[in-house]
């Protein structure tokens, strides 16, 4: 399935009680072919002094999900690590994701 992905990341203020910077990440997904919207998505990202980053993020669909990867200058490469789902939500067969973000 072919789609797009409008993602939206900005600085989130900083946990005192832990000292650990967050960005705030959202993303909305649509079909390339008929344009129809699919999702929307929310969450957190962090990353530690070696390039090692975690996406948090919780979707319209029911999903939750937990992404890590590696920085590297310019590029971002996520891989799925666990996805859960409300009880009642559409059973779609997820079993892998990557995301690539090229800045």
């Amino acid at each position: 399935m072919t789609f797009g992905e409008e993602l939206f990341i900005a600085e989130a203020p900083m946990a005192k009680s832990v000292s650990v910077q967050f960005l705030n990440f959202s993303a909305r997904a649509w079909s390339h072919t008929t344009k129809d919207h699919f999702h929307d998505e929310w969450g957190f990202i962090t990353a530690d002094s070696n390039g090692n980053v975690t996406l948090m993020t919780t979707g319209n669909n029911g999903f939750t999900t937990y992404e890590v990867g590696l920085l590297s200058p310019n590029k971002l490469v996520l891989t799925l690590k666990d996805i859960g789902r409300i009880s009642f939500s559409r059973d779609l067969p997820v079993e892998d994701v990557s995301r690539f973000i090229s800045v």
